[in-house]
């Protein structure tokens, strides 16, 4: 099937285009709301500014694919490989990606809010300025090498999410849940020095806090436990800027 014959198809009430092979296809700016794409090959098709509202693309083949701008809210990825897709500025808003697989995924300044990440892979991921608010969903995602530069957050759930070597710079965590989330303790020379008491005492549920660096605004990494987050804010202690599994300490 080529791009041409889905238009007519679809244009002529079809909706089910389940294990379709449109690989390579040039579908920007199509309109396939409320279609089944479960198990289609659309490896490096052009999807840009697609409307993809509530399309079911579970299993399905998008690898390297361009969805950037389109509009896929409530849409179903389950365990779709999305690896090396460029989904940036998308809305994909509510939709469903659990167990999908985000490899070097571009989804800088996408709209996850309210998404299902979980059990996803986004491993090297771009997710830079992308807003994953409004209780999404991350529970046991890799998030190894992604980068979360001001990322927002706020009230997602990333329960037994790995973010080792993740850049979280900027990112906000506010109200999210961060119980069990897996960060490797890093390397740390003999001139790094433990925090103040005073620290410690004001995170109780803090496992470690370790000084990094003898600079002004020092990157701490910081493990915490649930609810610890949320103390450091309350209390707002010594540490004055904070982000998912680190802060910055004034001097």
């Amino acid at each position: 099937m080529d791009a041409n014959e889905l238009r007519k198809r679809y244009a002529a009430g079809e909706r089910d285009f389940s294990k379709v092979n449109l690989a390579g296809g040039n579908l920007s700016g199509i309109t396939l709301a409320g279609t089944n794409f479960s198990g289609a090959n659309l490896a490096g098709t052009n999807l840009s500014g697609a409307d993809l509202f509530g399309v079911n693309l579970s299993e399905a083949n998008l690898a390297g694919a361009n969805l950037t701008g389109a509009k896929a809210m409530v849409a179903l990825l389950i365990g779709t490989d999305l690896m090396g897709t460029n989904l940036s500025e998308s809305d994909l808003s509510g939709a469903s990606l659990t167990e999908a697989n985000l490899t070097g995924a571009n989804l800088s300044m996408a709209n996850l809010t309210g998404a299902n990440l979980s059990m996803a892979t986004l491993i090297g991921a771009n997710l830079h300025s992308a807003n994953v608010s409004g209780l999404a969903l991350l529970l046991a995602a890799d998030l190894s090498g992604t980068d979360l530069t001001k990322t927002n957050l706020n009230g997602a759930n990333l329960a037994g999410a790995t973010v080792s070597e993740a850049n979280l710079t900027g990112a906000n965590l506010r109200e999210a849940n961060l119980t069990g989330v897996v960060e490797p303790r890093p390397t740390v020379d003999t001139q790094s020095q433990m925090l103040s008491d005073n620290c410690l005492a004001s995170t109780k549920n803090l496992f470690s806090c370790l000084k990094l660096q003898s600079t002004p605004k020092q990157l701490l990494i910081l493990w915490v436990g649930a609810g610890a987050m949320t103390q450091l804010l309350k209390e707002n202690a010594i540490c004055d800027w904070i982000f998912c599994g680190a802060s910055r300490f004034a001097s």
